[in-house]
């Protein structure tokens, strides 16, 4: 038959407190626990890392939409660069048209007039004479004729240029450059907005963060810590650091990345010289 056993309270206790994770803190982690740390894997980290790493984390939607802001406003100043081109080379297109117009024009008026000119010439010339300079191949009314017939380099030059105008004015209908101007300027105000929100997030922070690392730097500078730690690897708790935590330390790195990108690295600069200044 089976037997049950049975353990009063008091064994139950007793064999409770044997077990490691249950032992009651050594007097050097005590002390450190009166200092605001707390035991996370290998270090010793301060309660002030919590409300850094979760302003962090709400910062990081404004920052999401900064970055897109300012991809959109790209986009529309690349497409108001292109429009500014294609209207610059149409109205250069259009200048130089008006100019060949005129000059087509004047031609065809200066080479009317001499091949009438040289029409009547060789009636003149060539009557009772079927063989007289107006009737001679390469007269002066012949060759006049053969110059009409035929079409002039300006003429082929217009055709060319007008064939140009008329893709540059088909690119600026499908790719609609008539608003490029607005829609830069719109996403411009938003890329503004963005960024203040995203700077205004940054800042929050990084005030938690400094005061953070300001607390870390003065434990680091308290010689009753220094010695706690020292203590720590007669107790067989060799390697226990002071934080900040890996987490911590993963954020800060993009919080700078952050602050390069949207203050300017001289901005990240100065913020890294405050908090050597206050370690």
């Amino acid at each position: 038959m089976l037997r049950t056993i049975r353990f009063a309270p008091s064994c139950f206790l007793a064999l409770l407190m044997t077990q490691p994770g249950l032992a009651a803190d050594s007097p050097t982690v005590t002390m450190l626990k009166g200092k605001g740390l707390a035991k996370s894997g290998l270090y010793f980290v301060i309660e002030d890392e919590k409300p850094a790493i979760a302003k962090w984390k709400a910062a990081r939607p404004a920052l999401s939409d900064y970055e897109a802001a300012v991809a959109k406003k790209d986009r529309a100043d690349r497409a108001a660069t292109d429009a500014a081109l294609l209207a610059g080379r149409r109205a250069e297109l259009e200048e130089i048209l008006s100019q060949l117009d005129e000059q087509i024009n004047a031609q065809g008026a200066m080479q009317g007039g001499n091949q009438a000119m040289g029409m009547a010439g060789g009636m003149g010339m060539g009557m009772g004479m079927g063989n007289g300079p107006g009737m001679a191949p390469g007269g002066p009314g012949r060759g006049g004729f053969n110059q009409a017939m035929g079409m002039s380099p300006l003429a082929a030059q217009r055709n060319m240029l007008r064939a140009q105008l008329a893709r540059v004015t088909s690119m600026q209908r499908t790719s609609g450059t008539s608003d490029a101007a607005s829609a830069k300027k719109a996403t411009e105000t938003q890329a503004e907005k963005a960024q203040q929100e995203a700077r205004k997030a940054l800042a929050d922070v990084r005030s938690a963060v400094d005061a953070a690392q300001k607390r870390y730097a003065d434990l680091g500078a308290d010689q009753s810590v220094r010695a706690a730690f020292r203590a720590m690897e007669k107790e067989k708790m060799a390697g226990m650091k002071l934080g900040p935590s890996t987490e911590f330390k993963s954020m800060v790195k993009s919080l700078e990345k952050a602050e390069r990108v949207i203050l300017g690295r001289a901005a990240t600069t100065s913020s890294r010289k405050r908090a050597r200044t206050r370690g």
